[in-house]
């Protein structure tokens, strides 16, 4: 397991944005990253969907995250990650933004290099 990193890796973070844009090809912009989520099969579903799934309201669940717009899990166990998302955002952008974002912590590895089950807006959780 590696240490958690005391400041952002932007650097890092930027190089492996280009060679994923590389590696697929892509050549039009916007980026429609849900189509990505499908490519690496990561699960993707909307906060709606989680909701009636676990049988908690959306605010619950934004509550109890911290994250109004989205936010990963992974399971150590399957070895798969799950990202729900906010569909119910003020700007359509934002959406895109939050999965780009999310998926950077996915192709980043940061859920399985440390040792982390979630990653939130209110922080960390240990597993």
């Amino acid at each position: 397991m590696t240490r958690f990193p005391s400041a952002p890796r932007y650097n890092l973070a930027r190089k492996k944005a280009y060679k994923l844009i590389k590696d697929l090809n892509i050549r039009t912009f916007p980026i429609k990253i849900s189509d990505i989520f499908s490519l690496f099969q990561i699960s993707l579903r909307t906060y709606e969907f989680h909701s009636r799934k676990i049988g908690h309201s959306i605010e619950e669940i934004i509550e109890a995250t911290g994250a109004k717009d989205g936010f990963t899990i992974y399971s150590p166990r399957k070895n798969s990650y799950k990202t729900i998302y906010n569909e119910d955002v003020y700007a359509p952008k934002r959406i895109n933004w939050t999965l780009a974002h999310e998926l950077g912590h996915i192709l980043l590895r940061h859920l399985v290099d440390f040792n982390l089950t979630k990653i939130c807006r209110n922080g960390m959780d240990d597993p």
